[in-house]
């Protein structure tokens, strides 16, 4: 609004009584802990930073919100100065990923660091595995400001939203809408096609021979390498960590009935956030668990089974998705990536997960003949 410079005359010097309310969108290992089932989840610790130019206010701590399908917005009432320009807000500001862990009203914020916390135990013992990080919400209204009315907001939302605004002037009501998620999730599920690969009751693989069925074998993770380590308060992204994340649902399908997808997002084996990437490919692993009793032999004649972990590799190429929605990269910000995986031969599986590397081969043309054999002969 240009009209709010004009009517205030010293905007650094005046502090009004402001109500800010946040609009959340929002439709963890399970479907309904990424907001994919029938229950929204609570944001933990909402906050809510207001800024002049580029310096950060004191913050206004909102707490906790649980939106439901009728009721996503929040709101607070604050004294602050007629002079801010810019609003941050965060959600799911949760122990144990962010730091500082504790903020306070009485002090002016200095960001905020999100770092994605190691397993201690679980994950796969061959390496070092972050957990995934939280089901963070972000939203800065540098570029496109924010909802403002003059109107007070008590129990009735304002009507008279003007919208675009960059300077709170006298405005009364804020609003700041929509806040979405900062990182993306990807749902899987996992179907099986290998109808040749026998399965035994003993380690010699001699008795009880019988196909695949569903309580042969199940799913109980997935790692997934390049994963951010952390975000700062713009949610900019440094260092790469591989993420282990737990399934959901251990049940793998014997036909396609169960493909997870936009409309079907409740059949997925495997729920977990994800760091948006820029990446042409995403290495991940599939983590199996062979039931108690229950023998097979890997392609190299390896018996294996009775509890062990395997692992069979996944790439995803974002060339070769087989639908893109409204995405550009294999993991976004605000986007549910799906991916549906038919095992196929179980006896390609691995004890360990398997670790890719990019490589750039060059190759170089010696178009030089090297002397070979010579021949001096009267015929």
């Amino acid at each position: 609004m240009t009209s709010c410079q004009e009517e205030v005359e010293n905007p650094v010097a005046k502090e009004g009584s402001v109500t800010i309310g946040l609009s959340t969108v929002a439709t963890r290992s399970t479907a309904d802990e990424v907001n994919m089932g029938t229950t929204l989840q609570q944001i933990d610790n909402v906050v809510v930073v207001p800024m002049i130019g580029d310096a950060y206010q004191n913050p206004i701590l909102f707490g906790n919100f649980t939106p439901t399908a009728d009721a996503k917005v929040t709101k607070q009432t604050r004294t602050m100065s007629q002079a801010v320009t810019r609003f941050k807000v965060f959600g799911n500001v949760c122990e144990g990923y962010v730091t500082p862990a504790t903020l306070s009203e009485s002090s002016v914020f200095t960001g905020l660091t999100f770092t994605a916390p190691t397993w201690e135990s679980g994950a796969p013992a061959d390496g070092t595995y972050s957990k995934p990080h939280e089901l963070y919400y972000y939203y800065d209204t540098n570029t496109t400001g924010f909802s403002a009315s003059k109107t007070a907001w008590d129990t009735t939302e304002p009507t008279d939203w003007a919208t675009g605004v960059k300077l709170l002037g006298d405005n009364k009501s804020v609003k700041i809408t929509p806040v979405n998620y900062a990182v993306g999730v990807l749902a899987a599920a996992i179907q099986n096609g290998d109808v040749t690969t026998d399965f035994f009751t003993n380690e010699d693989c001699t008795e009880g021979q019988a196909k695949f069925d569903n309580t042969k074998i199940t799913v109980s993770g997935i790692t997934i390498a390049g994963q951010t380590q952390s975000f700062n308060a713009d949610f900019a992204p440094s260092g790469t960590v591989n993420v282990y994340e737990t399934a959901a649902v251990g049940t793998i399908a014997t036909d396609d009935s169960k493909k997870v997808s936009n409309t079907a997002r409740g059949n997925g084996n495997i729920y977990s956030v994800v760091a948006p990437t820029t990446a042409g490919t995403v290495t991940l692993n599939i983590e199996f668990t062979v039931a108690e009793g229950v023998w097979f032999k890997l392609a190299s004649g390896k018996a294996v089974g009775n509890g062990a972990k395997l692992y069979l590799p996944v790439v995803l190429n974002k060339d070769l998705a087989t639908s893109t929605g409204s995405a550009t990269n294999i993991f976004e910000a605000d986007k549910a990536t799906f991916l549906n995986a038919k095992v196929m031969q179980w006896g390609l599986a691995s004890e360990t997960p398997v670790e890719t590397t990019d490589v750039t081969i060059g190759v170089e043309f010696d178009v030089k003949w090297g002397e070979g054999l010579s021949f001096d002969v009267e015929i």
